[in-house]
């Protein structure tokens, strides 16, 4: 899956918006969260057809952090992911 802008942008964005909102948060839990929730973004996203132009592109999904939708998806499974890791959420 190609990351629009980068992985390191997305990252970036990421804990940009979670300091403005929530103060500190454990940056290293939430990295190693990241790519799994990456992983089951893209398992939603390759089931939408590849004539959808927002999703892919060149036969390879795209998933972009501008997307409001896609970025919503991101958001919402990576909570899901930090509530269900192993030491108790962040």
């Amino acid at each position: 899956m190609y990351i629009k802008g980068g992985e390191t942008r997305l990252y970036d964005n990421l804990f940009q918006q979670l300091s403005a909102y929530w103060g500190e948060s454990d940056k290293n839990i939430i990295q190693e969260c990241v790519p799994e929730t990456l992983k089951r973004v893209e398992k939603i996203l390759s089931h939408i057809p590849k004539t959808n132009k927002y999703v892919w592109q060149d036969n390879q999904i795209v998933f972009s952090p501008i997307h409001s939708v896609q970025y919503s998806v991101f958001l919402y499974l990576l909570s899901n992911t930090l509530y269900k890791y192993p030491r108790g959420g962040v």
